[in-house]
């Protein structure tokens, strides 16, 4: 396992904002993350590469098609 980041720094490792990480906890689709009790959320690095990768694409049809 590679380096557990809190919600601020997956955000910024990311490029995304805090709250639209918390959203995509919520509603799904986001990055895969730990739960340690019960109010610390942890993502571990080497899953938001994987996520990050899965997320690239060469056209925005081809994005819609996969619906992100």
């Amino acid at each position: 396992m590679s380096q557990l980041l809190t919600v601020n720094q997956a955000a910024e490792y990311v490029g995304l904002k805090p709250a639209t990480l918390n959203q995509y906890r919520w509603a799904g689709g986001g990055p895969p993350f730990f739960r340690i009790g019960n109010r610390t959320i942890r993502y571990d690095q080497a899953d938001l590469e994987v996520w990050l990768r899965r997320n690239r694409f060469t056209s925005t049809s081809e994005a819609k098609v996969h619906g992100t």
